[in-house]
């Protein structure tokens, strides 16, 4: 991506019973392309390898895509 910017956030960190277990400050490269039409996508840089989604197959409800 070209043209990228930067942001700076915080990430916090919690238990499985709401606990905060960590806090530090973070920052990304970022985005926003605007394709016209009233649509404006805001599109974050995700370092390559570090990207997870999805839920635990622990978690209530869950099941295979």
């Amino acid at each position: 991506m070209s043209n990228l910017s930067l942001f700076e956030y915080k990430v916090v960190t919690v238990d499985a019973t709401g606990q905060e277990c960590d806090r530090y400050r973070s920052s990304s490269r970022y985005r926003v392309e605007d394709l016209g039409r009233e649509i404006v996508l805001e599109m974050v840089a995700i370092p390559g390898g570090t990207f997870c989604i999805g839920s635990p197959q622990t978690e209530e409800g869950w099941h295979s895509s």
